[in-house]
């Protein structure tokens, strides 16, 4: 881990156990950002426009005591692909165990609680973070005029963010609070590139992987695999599964519009061609799909019809048994057994999950 000295600005890189107390530096990327090879010549890394939020990050440590101080446009040497992907799996860590973190919000000019609303870093996808791990965290806005705490700002945060005060004290550990409530918290957070979406939720959900640049939105695929391989919280598949998405099953018209309707078709004239519906994923595509009233509302039959189908589809990739199935049901909504029935699965699928 690489600190910068808060006096001379010199970087310096530490291993293990023999990292001192430092800040930390949470803020919005722009242009002409300071780089770890700019700080080889301060003359040069002085002369650019993100140096002055590194300086003012170093004067408010000093000033509060500490030597050391972190900011990752400099501190990492995005250079290594190594680095990079070892950095941001122990991110969540180093803003957690940073002694404070000091909040820049370039965008807004006054002093002003009730602007924090329009302030864009509480939209990034990797601000999330930098906000729930770190206990002790204080905002300025620019230049660098001093707002207020994480702690007596914790309604307003609440209210943009919808991160209950009792987990930005934390007085509720993050480990307690359910995969999807986590997943709506980046529900309208944006990132520059799309595999960041996945990568910035990491530490969120307390799992690593590899990075790879280029998979685009399998990264959250992957990262929600994580999920499943470390916890056995299944609200994760409380996601906004439309019934109007395609379905994992092959059926005749006739048969698909009478198990919509309810109808028997035995002795009637059908329409027997195949109709080939695409499979249904059964992990959600981004966080955008998982909104509040899909946490706090009963699963209507149409939707509990596409849960099971997911769930049918997906089985042998996650390498669940039957009691896994059942246990995922029976929390996931009272009358899934009803949606098995409705759609004739296989004998296997069609019992209806214990209470």
């Amino acid at each position: 881990m690489r600190l910068i000295n808060v006096e001379t600005f010199v970087i310096h890189e530490f291993i293990g156990k023999s990292v001192p107390e430092y800040a930390i530096l949470s803020h919005t990327w722009e242009d002409d950002e300071v780089l770890l090879q700019d700080m080889l010549d301060i003359d040069v890394a002085k002369k650019k426009h993100g140096f002055r939020k590194i300086e003012s990050c170093c004067r408010q440590a000093r000033d509060d005591g500490w030597d050391w101080a972190w900011v990752d446009t400099c501190c990492i040497d995005k250079t290594s692909s190594a680095e990079l992907s070892e950095a941001i799996n122990s991110m969540f860590q180093w803003y957690a165990r940073s002694m404070v973190c000091y909040v820049y919000l370039s965008d807004i000019t006054s002093s002003l609680e009730s602007d924090l609303h329009s302030s864009r870093w509480f939209f990034r996808g990797w601000t999330l973070q930098e906000l729930v791990a770190p206990f002790d965290v204080v905002f300025y806005s620019h230049p660098w005029n001093y707002i207020g705490t994480k702690l007596g700002l914790n309604e307003i945060i609440e209210s943009i963010t919808g991160i209950h005060k009792l987990v930005l004290s934390h007085d509720i550990p993050i480990s307690e609070i359910s995969v999807a409530t986590r997943m709506h918290w980046a529900n309208k957070r944006q990132t520059t590139r799309v595999e960041d979406m996945a990568y910035s939720l990491l530490g969120i959900f307390d799992v690593n992987m590899t990075l790879l640049y280029g998979e685009g939105s399998k990264a959250f695929g992957r990262l929600q695999e994580q999920i499943l391989r470390a916890t056995e919280d299944h609200t994760i598949f409380l996601w906004d599964c439309k019934a109007s998405d395609s379905l994992s099953v092959t059926s005749s018209k006739r048969n698909v519009a009478a198990s919509r309707d309810g109808e028997s078709t035995d002795g009637e004239d059908s329409d027997d061609s195949p109709v080939h519906w695409q499979p249904v994923k059964m992990l959600a595509q981004s966080p955008s799909a998982f909104h509040r009233n899909r946490l706090k509302e009963a699963l209507d039959l149409s939707s509990r019809v596409a849960i099971v189908l997911q769930l049918q589809s997906s089985i042998c990739h996650l390498g669940m048994n039957l009691s896994s199935l059942k246990e995922i049901l029976r929390y996931m909504a009272p009358n899934l057994g009803s949606a098995v029935r409705t759609l004739s699965l296989t004998s296997r699928w069609q019992r209806r999950p214990s209470r």
